[in-house]
């Protein structure tokens, strides 16, 4: 039976509290206990909330600091603007998913008429046979 070779030890030390550990030399192990890893995450989500990176505006590309996790525009006129651009290039997408299919424009709205139009004559004549 053969024995199965054993990583190597290294001494390393703690990434939080800075105390000298040992560890396997394969493993990345950054801390010395469960608990300097706990308290670490801790102290990052601190920092980060203490000290926010800013974010770019999409429409000005000014710098600001976020108030909700997905704000993407500086101000409420940014917020206008860019949806309003936003909206139009959908409709531009539509457009030229409609044209690329060869569909006129002035059908689409005739038919949604001529739809509204059946169903005022199918009405009346209902109407009509009701006071016979």
């Amino acid at each position: 039976m053969t024995m199965k070779p054993t990583n190597p030890i290294k001494l390393k030390q703690c990434r939080f509290c800075e105390k000298l550990f040992y560890a396997s030399v394969g493993k990345p192990i950054q801390y010395c206990s469960d608990e300097c890893r706990r308290l670490s995450d801790l102290y990052k989500k601190w920092i980060k909330r203490r000290f926010p990176h800013p974010t770019i505006c999409k429409v000005c590309r000014k710098p600001f600091e976020k108030q909700y996790h997905n704000q993407n525009y500086c101000s409420p006129s940014c917020q206008t603007v860019g949806l309003r651009e936003a909206h139009r290039a959908r409709n531009k997408t539509y457009r030229k998913y409609l044209e690329m299919f060869k569909v006129d424009f002035s059908t689409i709205h005739e038919r949604d008429w001529a739809h509204k139009k059946e169903a005022e004559i199918e009405k009346q004549i209902m109407c009509f046979r009701e006071q016979e």
